[in-house]
């Protein structure tokens, strides 16, 4: 694997990560030492003299960002978030994010705002099931109304910011199509808290999460 996580991936993925990067933390962008220290190295004494313009630093901001701001966990638990969110069709409805995890987690802004997106998902086979607004700083929580490894919401009415995450245990519907109810979901239920909750720090590794997709078909690629 390259030295350089970022330039290990392909050009389709670092667009589609890079817009919603730019603006993760502009106080580092604008005032950080290292990214000031980095970009000066790499690409203020480039011959392509039209890269030190503000807009050239913001375009290149978000490679620094994902390759020194974020550890190695952290970086393949975006890429497993993002790869989820694409085969959803919901990736395109983020507008930036705002904070990466290491468990398959990250806090973003959709689109438009959190209202809207939440009427999105009520209307697109994810509902309040199965503790999908426990916890007290959450107003709303949704979940996938499938099982296995889907995604999981929750908002807060006063925000427009989102958490979203992968539960590697969601309980609910098997993917074929039939309904079952809350008798025939329980165990998978019991599971979800125990192993999606609980136990998260150690049974939400991306490597983990990285296998849960697999074997979904969804490819998720591997970097430093």
């Amino acid at each position: 694997m390259s030295n350089n996580p970022w330039r290990s991936l392909n050009k389709t993925i670092q667009n589609s990560l890079s817009g919603k990067l730019e603006d993760i933390a502009p106080w580092l962008f604008q005032k950080d030492k290292a990214f000031k220290s980095w970009y000066e190295k790499y690409y203020q004494k480039s011959p392509q003299s039209s890269i030190k313009n503000p807009a050239k630093r913001k375009a290149v901001y978000p490679e620094w960002y994902f390759n020194h701001a974020l550890s190695s966990e952290e970086r393949n638990s975006l890429l497993c978030v993002s790869s989820k969110l694409g085969k959803e069709g919901i990736w395109a409805r983020i507008k930036k994010i705002a904070w990466v995890g290491n468990t398959g987690n990250i806090l973003f802004y959709p689109e438009n705002n959190a209202k809207a997106f939440h009427s999105y998902l009520l209307n697109n086979g994810y509902g309040d099931w199965w503790f999908a607004s426990s916890g007290s700083k959450w107003d709303w929580g949704v979940r996938s109304r499938l099982r296995g490894c889907q995604l999981h919401f929750r908002g807060k009415s006063s925000s427009d910011k989102v958490e979203g995450h992968i539960d590697i245990n969601n309980p609910g519907d098997p993917s074929k199509g039939e309904v079952t109810g809350a008798i025939g979901e329980l165990a998978g239920a019991l599971t979800h808290k125990l192993e999606d909750d609980y136990r998260r720090s150690s049974t939400h590794k991306p490597f983990l999460i990285r296998y849960a997709l697999s074997k979904q078909g969804i490819r998720v690629p591997l970097v430093n």
